[in-house]
């Protein structure tokens, strides 16, 4: 499987996971559930979940920023475990209204990210996608909060600087990891 192939998979995985199902079923008609976790645990901000389907990304670690009048969401992030390549995928929302040519930089202790460049947009905002390394996992885990943020800019030029969060992050992806291992251990013995 070539690296196109298997961050495409990743993406349809993780979408599975993030959108809710609709419509009919092919017998009985009735609306289908949308899949949940059938493991959570917060952790900090974030909320770690593993799902009860065999998937190359078993068990995720979400955190939603969002405007506590309106409920609009400011940034949304989801990683996930990718145990079978040893590394996480990494996908940032923000809302619409966004400069596509400026992208995201997530800046941390160590430096700034090249631009991530958006991939794709759809009613609740724009989203980049990346893969992340352990060095790039532990670069964001040992950083400080005032070093670490999301950067991008709006169509119209203004410059959007949100905190990274950090809080409950290093224990978040220390139990995403070691679930999504004893899942991936699980589903080979089946």
């Amino acid at each position: 499987m070539n690296a196109r192939t298997f961050i495409s998979s990743i993406v349809v995985s993780m979408l599975m996971f993030a959108l809710p199902a609709s419509g009919q079923t092919a017998t009985g008609g009735q609306a289908q559930q949308p899949l949940t976790a059938n493991e959570s645990k917060n952790v900090g901000d974030w909320l770690v979940r593993c799902f009860p389907v065999k998937s190359p990304t078993p068990c995720d670690m979400l955190y939603i920023l969002a405007i506590k009048n309106t409920g609009q969401v400011m940034l949304s992030m989801r990683i996930a475990d990718v145990p079978s390549k040893d590394r996480h995928v990494m996908i940032i929302g923000v809302p619409l209204g966004v400069s596509f040519a400026k992208g995201i930089v997530v800046t941390t202790d160590g430096g700034a990210t090249a631009p991530l460049l958006f991939q794709r947009c759809d009613r609740e905002g724009c989203y980049v996608q990346t893969m992340l390394d352990d060095n790039s996992m532990d670069s964001l885990a040992k950083s400080t909060a005032a070093n670490t943020a999301i950067k991008f800019a709006g169509y119209n030029g203004k410059a959007f600087s949100l905190p990274f969060p950090l809080n409950g992050f290093a224990e978040a992806r220390d139990t995403m990891d070691q679930l999504a291992k004893g899942r991936v251990a699980a589903q080979s013995k089946d």
